[in-house]
């Protein structure tokens, strides 16, 4: 079972540009990367609300480690826009994870049974770690559609300069007149295997959306529960802001499981989804990540300045905070 205790946070791993070997171990063995994968592919083939619960929980224990995990299994969603001897050469490493980017930032030129290609793509979390990598590229015909590279098709630069979420290892990756074959050009929403899970009846856009406020739900607890650790004393006189933040992040919660359960009906029964869904989905995480990132700054702004000093883990969760709230799918 996995608990905050078996990743002993400390302040190096808020510095460290990525995840450490020990705990890259843990999320391999509790397969963390393959929470919505297939069990014939080695992952878990959990339900939507039980593999949310999973990010959430990662993400409470580190910011940076929730943000892989939410990144890395949200990537094995792809596995069915791939025919099956590709995904199993994909997936069939039990550290397999997926790296990458939905910017059109390559060029795709064709030749035979496949494509030269070259770009550059940048804030691809996991790079660090990554067996496999995704990019989109614009093609001769003007048209977009998305590649997949293993790791030896790629050059791998460290270019990740913002202020939190450092242990993401979202660098950028590179490639140059790259041959890219056939098997490897996919587009999100068109399948290629058949399969009975029903994660690939849920559309992407609300699957992405439903980890990333996964994940942002449990950094904020993350430094909620080390704000009440590091600062008890400090923030006595505002004990009641503090319970009031816990008790949002337990309202919210309970909202996006009772909706993950929703969404996970209809994919299962595969009653199709509509443009209703989304937009409804889109609101309640604007209305969430709002009131989150408000109700943490406040919290910042009352407890002083003793939490702007980076020797404690308060502030860099507080700053993964702020830097997972900037994801455009949270607003």
């Amino acid at each position: 079972m996995v608990t905050p205790d078996l990743f002993n946070v400390q302040l190096s791993s808020y510095l460290s540009k990525t995840l450490s070997p020990e705990w890259l171990d843990i999320v391999y063995r509790e397969k963390w990367f393959k929470l919505f994968l297939p069990q014939r592919l080695g992952g878990l083939e959990l339900s939507l609300p039980d593999g949310l619960e999973q990010i959430r929980l990662a993400s409470s224990i580190h910011g940076s480690l929730g943000w892989c995990v939410n990144l890395g299994s949200g990537a094995a969603y792809f596995y069915r826009f791939f025919n099956t001897e590709t995904a199993t050469k994909l997936f069939s490493d039990p550290r397999a994870v997926i790296a990458g980017s939905g910017l059109a930032n390559g060029k795709a030129i064709r030749k035979e049974n496949g494509y030269l290609v070259s770009g550059s793509w940048d804030k691809c979390s996991g790079s660090g770690y990554a067996t496999a990598f995704t990019g989109n590229a614009v093609f001769e015909d003007g048209k977009v559609h998305s590649l997949l590279f293993f790791k030896d098709q790629v050059n791998v630069s460290d270019n990740w300069s913002m202020f939190a979420m450092k242990a993401t290892s979202s660098f950028r990756f590179e490639t140059e007149n790259v041959f890219i074959p056939e098997e490897q050009i996919f587009d999100i929403g068109l399948l290629k295997t058949e399969d009975d899970y029903a994660v690939s009846e849920i559309p992407f856009d609300i699957f992405a959306r439903f980890c990333m406020i996964a994940s942002l739900i449990g950094t904020v607890e993350c430094f909620a529960s080390h704000l009440e650790r590091e600062f008890q004393t400090r923030i006595r006189p505002f004990e009641k802001d503090v319970q009031n933040l816990k008790s949002k992040l337990e309202s919210d919660k309970s909202s996006v499981t009772q909706l993950a359960d929703r969404y996970w009906s209809l994919a299962k029964n595969k009653s199709g989804f509509t443009e209703h869904h989304l937009l409804n989905l889109k609101a309640g995480i604007t209305s969430m990540s709002r009131s989150l990132y408000d109700m943490t700054c406040d919290l910042f702004y009352k407890t002083g300045i003793e939490l702007a000093d980076e020797n404690t883990l308060t502030h860099h969760a507080f700053r993964d905070v702020l830097m997972a709230s900037q994801h455009g799918m949270m607003k």
